[in-house]
């Protein structure tokens, strides 16, 4: 019975797989916009991601809510590691091969060993180095995966994910984060909730109780500002609520700012994509020389492996402030084609 389960699963999750494939290359020739998660949708429905859907529905439902979370989250950054990871081994194996004809090049041309010969051998050397830790990377980011997904094997879920670790487009989530968080998304969080069961046991009798509720309501009223990440400090230890509280009104407010500083750092990293693959369109139209045209390629790939990056560092993002209001927010996806 438990295989025909995981039978069922399988088949399920290539699928789905397999139509998210066919919908990437239908679009590869725009820039799609995919629209908002529907209200009281799953938080992850905001990635409009169908591999990243079935893997949570396939996670461990048996879990205690407060578990749930950390358990889809973890599943959701895992994901998220390794389709980047990939597409940071692809440009590095691209990378790779761009260096080793620029190499056979400049040997073809002959001459007596110059600084440039011994530069390109450097560079092609280089190059290939970096293709193994994407690999290891990648590996390791399934066989976590793999693990949290109830034991299946890495090689198992390579095979389900192919098709959608084989799209080598670079999402970037288009988050519509706001500059404050109201503070009643807290109440959504485990700590907060177990403190308040405890402020419903201990009632409103004497006035420290009552103290104790007015600071409740006024956390829970008051809206969270992004904060920036402050030198290290002995955070609070305490069971009150006030300290509860506190501790997640910080957690919350730096989750945000680190999401919109990877936002801001992913834009800046787009426009530096398209400058680079103008110039070498722009220098095909000239009609240069090969190497010359190598060296533009290059440039190119390497601005896509910084876009990875940051559209990686993005999506990860999203889901540790999703982990820390508790799955209250929504995204939006948009497809971007970096070439």
């Amino acid at each position: 019975m438990a295989d025909k389960k995981r039978l069922h699963w399988l088949l399920a999750l290539l699928a789905a797989a397999a139509l998210q494939s066919a919908h990437a290359q239908d679009g590869a020739q725009r820039m799609d916009t995919v629209p908002a998660a529907a209200p009281g949708a799953p938080w992850w429905s905001g990635s409009h991601d169908a591999t990243l859907n079935l893997l949570l529905a396939a996670a461990d439902r048996s879990v205690a809510a407060p578990d749930r979370m950390k358990r889809e989250t973890a599943v959701a950054a895992e994901y998220f590691s390794a389709r980047y990871n990939t597409l940071r081994l692809v440009t590095a194996r691209e990378l790779s091969a761009v260096a080793r004809r620029r190499l056979d090049l400049i040997e073809r041309a002959g001459g007596a060993e110059d600084e440039a010969l011994r530069q390109a051998r450097q560079l092609a050397q280089e190059a290939a180095d970096r293709v193994a830790p994407f690999e290891a990377l990648r590996a390791d980011a399934l066989a976590r995966l793999a693990g949290l997904l109830d034991g299946y094997s890495p090689r198992t879920l390579s095979l389900v994910l192919q098709p959608a670790l084989q799209d080598t487009r670079i999402v970037l989530p288009a988050i519509d984060v706001p500059q404050q968080v109201p503070g009643g998304v807290l109440r959504r969080r485990a700590d907060v909730a177990a403190a308040e069961a405890d402020l419903v046991l201990a009632g409103r009798v004497s006035s420290e109780d009552q103290m104790r509720f007015a600071r409740y309501v006024q956390a829970l009223s008051t809206a969270i500002e992004p904060q920036p990440p402050a030198p290290a400090q002995e955070a609070t230890t305490g069971t009150d609520i006030g300290d509860v509280l506190e501790r997640a009104r910080v957690d919350v407010g730096r989750k945000v700012w680190q999401l919109l500083a990877c936002m801001q750092a992913a834009r800046e990293a787009r426009k530096a994509l398209d400058k680079a693959d103008v110039q070498l369109r722009e220098a095909r139209d000239k009609d240069i020389g090969e190497l010359e045209a190598l060296d533009l390629q290059a440039q190119v790939l390497v601005a896509a492996d910084r876009m990875a990056v940051a559209a990686g560092a993005v999506s990860l993002a999203w889901v540790a402030w999703q982990g820390s209001i508790g799955g209250a927010g929504s995204a939006q996806l948009s497809a971007v084609l970096t070439r």
